[in-house]
Order: structure tokens, then C-alpha cells, then sequence
């Protein structure tokens, strides 16, 4: 089945938001996130009587910089240049927790890293696709195979609490040219 469909280009991400630019190796190039992204996350939180806090803002702000995954000791590194003061690896864990309940950061399991959620409040579980030859993540959206795993679940008596689906292969850019699939398979 072809993955191109399945791929989300829907523009009201946070990533989009973030005017993001694709894999940039020097993240701390970037400008701040666009206010847009902020007050998303703001308005978001507020809606589920949250509060965003300085420190949360600023883990969005790592990690809208962030050209893949990040690990929550590289996060407390990097949030300790941005506050310039030493932040300690369970002060991010403790905002992680928070932005990951609220919907707007996904820990990848395999990984043990971090990255923005592209689509935050979509009700339907994250699905990434993940390069193993580059790091790139790409998070998707496909309401069938969130429907299926829901009805599996269901039949089976098991309620879900959180499904995150990571998928490792190799992603366009990294895969070498070639004629088409079934040519290069014989």
C-alpha cells in the first residue's frame, strides 16, 4: 500500500505553525517559534484548564528548533543555554510529562526522545515514520488504521490509553534512485 497517501499535509501543524524549515543541522540557528505556535500551545492548555508556565514554553521552544527527536538530557541541555542557568534532566521530565498529557509532545518509545506533536488534538493515535540511515521522523495521520486497532482492542475487551505506532525503515531522501519497486526487487 503506498505510504504517499497516507502522509498528512495539512497546513495548521505546529511544525508548520513554527515556519520550520526541513533538517536544518544547526537548530540553534532558528529563530524563536512563531508566536502562532505559543499561542496554540496557550489556548490549548487553557481549553483543558491548564497552564503553560515559563518553563513549559520554553521545552515548545526546544523543541520546535529541533531538526528530529530529542533525548530529555540533550532537552534540559539545550533549556539550560536558552534560561542560561543549569536545568536539571527531571525538571524537562516534569514538563515533558506535562506537554505529553496535554497532547502537544509525543515520546517515541524506541528512541527515548521527544519530538512536537505535528498534530496536536487530533483524536487519533500518532503514527511515525522513522529513518533509521537519517533520523528523520515524519508523523502521519490515517484514520483507518486508528479504526482498526480501536476495533481490534475493542474486541478484545482491552480499553487504550495511548497508541503510538513507529514504524523504522528508510525514508525517500535516503533510499538510493531507482526505476521503480517491483523492478528493483527481481
Amino acid at each position: 500500500m503506498p505510504t504517499n497517501n497516507m502522509v498528512s499535509k495539512q497546513p495548521d501543524t505546529l511544525r508548520d505553525q513554527a515556519h520550520i524549515e526541513e533538517p536544518d543541522p544547526v537548530c540553534e540557528r532558528r529563530d524563536q517559534p512563531s508566536r502562532d505556535v505559543l499561542a496554540y500551545a496557550e489556548q490549548h492548555c487553557l481549553s483543558q484548564d491548564r497552564r503553560l508556565t515559563p518553563i513549559r514554553r520554553d521545552l515548545l521552544q526546544v523543541l520546535s528548533r529541533a531538526t528530529g527527536p530529542l533525548s530529555a538530557y540533550s532537552i534540559a541541555e539545550r533549556l539550560s543555554k536558552l534560561q542560561q542557568r543549569d536545568i536539571a534532566p527531571i525538571a524537562a521530565y516534569r514538563g515533558l510529562d506535562f506537554l505529553s498529557r496535554v497532547g502537544l509532545v509525543i515520546r517515541l518509545e524506541s528512541k527515548k526522545a521527544f519530538v512536537l506533536c505535528a498534530h496536536p488534538g487530533h483524536a487519533n493515535d500518532c503514527i511515525f515514520l522513522m529513518c533509521r540511515t537519517c533520523g528523520e521522523v515524519k508523523e502521519i495521520l490515517d484514520d483507518r488504521l486508528s479504526d482498526l486497532i480501536e476495533q481490534g482492542a475493542m474486541e478484545e475487551g482491552f480499553t487504550t490509553e495511548r497508541r503510538v505506532i513507529e514504524i523504522h525503515g528508510v525514508c525517500k531522501g535516503c533510499q538510493p534512485d531507482r526505476a521503480g519497486p517491483s523492478e528493483e526487487r527481481q
